[in-house]
C-alpha cells in the first residue's frame, strides 16, 4: 500500500507543480483578476497559493487523488479515482490528450494495486 500512496503523492505533486508553472507564466494583472479582491496578498507566492487552493480542488482528477490518498491513510482500499469515466472528464473540460494521460495513470495504478 505504500507504493500506491507514493504513486498518488507523486501525481498530486506533479499536478501542483504544472499548475504553478502555468500561473507563473501569466502576467501579474491577470493573476490579480482571478483573486478574491477583498483579501490582501503581500507576495506573488501568496497569490499563487490562493489560486492553487481555489482552482485545483475543482479539478475532478486532482480532488479524487487527494480523497483516495486520505482513504489510504485511514486504511481503506476503495479508490474513487478508478471510477472516473470519459463523460466526467469531458464535463470538466479535459482535452483528449489530458484524458489519455489520466487513463495512462489509471492503468499504471491498477498494475501497482
Amino acid at each position: 500500500m505504500d507504493k500506491v500512496k507514493e504513486f498518488l503523492r507523486e501525481k498530486i505533486d506533479t499536478i501542483k507543480k504544472e499548475y504553478r508553472q502555468k500561473l507563473l507564466r501569466l502576467p501579474e494583472w491577470q493573476i490579480n483578476s482571478l483573486l478574491d479582491q477583498k483579501k490582501k496578498y503581500s507576495t506573488i507566492d501568496e497569490k499563487i497559493l490562493f489560486l492553487e487552493e481555489k482552482y485545483l480542488m475543482k479539478d475532478i482528477f486532482y480532488s479524487h487523488l487527494l480523497a483516495d490518498l486520505e482513504r489510504i491513510k485511514k486504511g481503506k482500499r476503495q479508490f474513487t479515482i478508478l471510477k472516473i469515466d470519459d463523460r466526467a472528464l469531458e464535463s470538466h473540460g479535459y482535452t483528449d490528450k489530458q484524458k489519455e494521460d489520466v487513463y495512462t495513470f489509471l492503468n499504471e495504478l491498477k498494475e501497482i494495486i
